[in-house]
């Protein structure tokens, strides 16, 4: 992840990112929700720190259902990979974009603070070809909202 993404990402998940790769045994508990952080199951105190978009989406009744059922889930496999998926964002990609011969299309909201606009610029960036469409004002769960784009690009 470039610095000018890192940057621009929500403190809540610059915090989350940096526990995971400096204590991941803390990050692990935090995910897992026990220990000191089993109280910690609402979604409520963090509200404020993510952009409008994301905000009017984490708290309908719908979205909530839906997240504590991917919560639950993923609890019930284990943390690990959470864990390890959150911190591989700080290392450098695996191999390079650019040897992506496929048609490649990046849909992604322009307010997004868990995975900012830039690395999804940088990523359209490195690959012959690519389209990039932005959602304005879409956040990172913008598919809760609209998920229009996305089935325009799949039909």
């Amino acid at each position: 992840m470039s610095r000018k993404t890192y940057t621009h990402r929500i403190p809540v998940v610059k915090w989350m990112d940096r526990i995971v790769r400096w204590a991941p045994a803390v990050g692990r508990s935090m995910f897992a929700g026990t220990g000191i952080f089993k109280r910690m199951s609402s979604r409520e105190p963090n509200l404020e720190a993510w952009p409008r978009a994301d905000r009017l989406v984490m708290s309908t009744p719908a979205f909530l259902a839906l997240s504590d059922l991917d919560t639950g889930e993923a609890r019930r496999q284990g943390v690990d990979e959470a864990v390890t998926d959150l911190a591989g964002y700080s290392r450098p990609l695996p191999g390079p974009l650019g040897s992506i011969s496929v048609p490649t299309v990046f849909i992604h909201g322009e307010a997004d603070g868990n995975v900012p606009i830039e690395g999804a610029r940088w990523a359209h960036a490195q690959i012959d070809g690519a389209e990039l469409h932005t959602i304005p004002d879409g956040g990172h769960l913008f598919l809760f909202e609209d998920a229009g784009p996305l089935l325009r690009e799949l039909t």
